[in-house]
């Protein structure tokens, strides 16, 4: 097993590829506060039908539309996934009515 030819240098990306992301997601809370007259579930009804939009482009992109479909042929094995989505719409929402109540603080601590 070798080493990275420069760890200092791939060390110092990832702490900035860090406080980037860090700073990006910290930046949520002012782009959920532009929408302060929409309703929480609107805001997350287009996030959902924007990223299934952004998904289905990028999976025809990548012309990976048999393991989706495969998927698709066996529902009973979809029931984790609905799940799985199910909860992460239910985090999503309460996060952005938290913003939306200007309680970012503690949707920020209950988060993480």
């Amino acid at each position: 097993m070798s080493l990275p030819a420069h760890p200092d240098k791939e060390v110092t990306q990832g702490v900035l590829l860090a406080l980037f992301a860090y700073l990006w997601w910290g930046c949520f809370p002012l782009f959920f506060a532009l929408f302060e007259n929409v309703p929480a579930w609107e805001i997350l009804v287009h996030r959902v039908l924007w990223s299934c939009l952004f998904l289905a482009l990028l999976v025809t992109a990548l012309r990976r539309w048999s393991p989706v479909l495969g998927a698709l042929r066996h529902p009973q094995r979809l029931g984790r996934v609905l799940a799985c989505a199910v909860l992460i719409a239910l985090n999503w929402g309460i996060y952005i009515y938290a913003v939306e109540t200007r309680h970012v603080f503690q949707a920020s601590l209950a988060i993480f």
